[in-house]
């Protein structure tokens, strides 16, 4: 009988003990939860302030920049080697004359237009960046 006793109290004991673990260990993970959760509004509100994952980005943008810039000097040429042909063609000052007004009016409309598509696709780049920045912080806390 007191054998048996001591026997419930060491499992008692024992379950207390574990118990106790268990507890520390959850107490430790809500912690690590409030700091993720903390880091991820920081990253919500300020952006990602990973060298590294700016480095990333920064390279992003300034791939779509170069790939718009060259798009950019592809349109143009074909529309000057347009009006050249036609300068070409025309058979006085005046006509002529039309001509590179018309180029220069059709040339600033495209730059204007080109402005435009830039500042949206910056916006769009933006916004894929935010979505990229949130997928690698969940990844993180998911990681931790």
């Amino acid at each position: 009988m007191l054998a048996q006793r001591r026997r419930k109290k060491e499992a008692v004991s024992k379950a207390s003990d574990e118990i106790e673990d268990k507890e520390a260990l959850i107490a430790k993970l809500a912690s690590e939860r409030e700091i993720l959760a903390r880091e991820k509004e920081e990253v919500l509100e300020n952006g990602m302030s990973d060298p590294q994952l700016i480095a990333i980005n920064e390279k992003e943008k300034a791939e779509v920049r170069e790939k718009m810039e060259k798009d950019r000097r592809e349109k143009e040429d074909i529309i000057r080697k347009e009006y050249m042909n036609r300068l070409k063609s025309a058979k006085n000052d005046k006509e002529r004359e039309r001509i590179l007004e018309e180029m220069n009016r059709r040339l600033k409309a495209m730059e204007e237009e080109n402005e435009r598509e830039r500042l949206e696709q910056e916006r769009n780049l933006e916004k894929i960046l935010q979505a990229r920045q949130m997928k690698r912080v969940k990844k993180l806390a998911h990681d931790h």
